[in-house]
């Protein structure tokens, strides 16, 4: 394997460290059966490397050699006890931590996906990904069932109708860290062990997330939720020009964009209102909508409405206050007042 190819998955072992491009210090990878492996109690990532032996390996030392290598071949070899990483001309030498032996029988042995995946998981996970707020990804949850993706953080809910994924059960299956790796790299198999969902990506590496019985109750109500109010949205002039018009109600009325900075939508005949208030004074615009039941009222992050805005076909209101955008294509994007 190169560098360059290497370099390819180093992102998938970041996510794995719930980090966003880089590994932290005290991350290890472990070399065995010829796989790269970066094994947590949250979730692994098996990269097929063909370099026999087993080793312990810092991974932020070695992913900066990589990151600074002046040639596009490394190898790894063992002098004694030690092992040595040579790429262009770096090279490094890492003694056996403590108790290595034992840390590498407990790295569990390379999976085997042997399912083949839906197409629109691959979308499902794109949605959840690009829904996730950014301050929030380290705090971020994934869920997997039978029949939708559903993404979880701080401050909202995405949902993805699935075409139904094949031995899948009903329980609710939890991901870590996965729709970005999952988005980004297409599944083209799956399977389920006893403990864990095994994803195999298109390039060849694995991503192995525990499954966790968890129903999240708290979370999905407004699956059942009855709704007290349908708005279909018709956009005539097209969604852009909307977004742009509540950007800039925004940015005349707040000095910052944070996570509790909310806007009032309303909603009266055929309207849409969002009205900002904030330390530089009131900005309202009007949006045509196709409505005409009672006025409500829910308040919502701009920047939120703005994505959720970008796909919806329709806002529904629920009785436990949560504010559902849907689209066409089964696409949820939801709000918790």
């Amino acid at each position: 394997m190169t560098i360059t190819e290497l370099k390819n998955h180093m992102s998938r072992f970041a996510a794995v460290y719930k980090t966003n491009e880089t590994i932290g210090g005290r991350d290890l990878l472990y070399l065995k059966n010829g796989y790269l492996i970066a094994n947590t109690m949250i979730a692994s990532y098996y990269l097929n490397i063909g370099i026999d032996g087993e080793a312990i390996l810092p991974a932020s030392e070695f992913f900066l050699m990589i990151n600074t290598c002046d040639s596009d071949e490394f190898s790894i070899s063992f002098e004694g006890e030690d092992t040595v990483v040579v790429c262009g001309s770096s090279k490094a030498i890492y003694p056996p931590p403590h108790g290595a032996s034992r840390q590498l029988s407990r790295v569990p042995a390379v999976p085997v996906a042997d399912t083949t995946a839906p197409a629109d998981l691959e979308k499902g996970a794109a949605l959840c990904k690009n829904t996730l707020h950014k301050d929030s990804l380290r705090y971020s949850n994934v869920l997997v069932t039978k029949d939708y993706m559903l993404s979880t953080d701080s401050y909202r809910i995405s949902k993805y109708n699935l075409s139904g994924i094949k031995d899948f059960p009903e329980s609710m299956y939890m991901v870590w860290s996965a729709s970005k790796v999952i988005a980004d790299h297409p599944v083209t198999k799956y399977t389920l062990s006893e403990h864990a969902i095994v994803w195999e990506l298109e390039d060849g590496g694995i991503l192995v997330t525990p499954r966790e019985l968890k129903t999240f109750d708290d979370l999905i109500q407004y699956t059942t939720a009855d709704r007290l109010g349908s708005v279909k949205l018709s956009f005539p002039k097209g969604r852009k020009p909307i977004t742009r018009r509540i950007a800039s109600v925004t940015k005349m009325t707040f000095s910052t964009h944070k996570a509790d900075r909310l806007v009032e939508v309303r909603f009266t005949k055929d309207k849409m209102a969002i009205r900002a208030s904030g330390v530089k004074g009131d900005s309202i615009t009007e949006i045509d909508v196709e409505y005409s039941g009672d006025e409500f009222v829910f308040k919502i992050n701009p920047e939120f409405l703005i994505e959720g805005l970008q796909f919806a076909d329709r806002i529904d209101i629920t009785s436990d206050n949560y504010i559902v955008m849907c689209s066409g294509d089964g696409e949820q994007f939801v709000w918790i007042e």
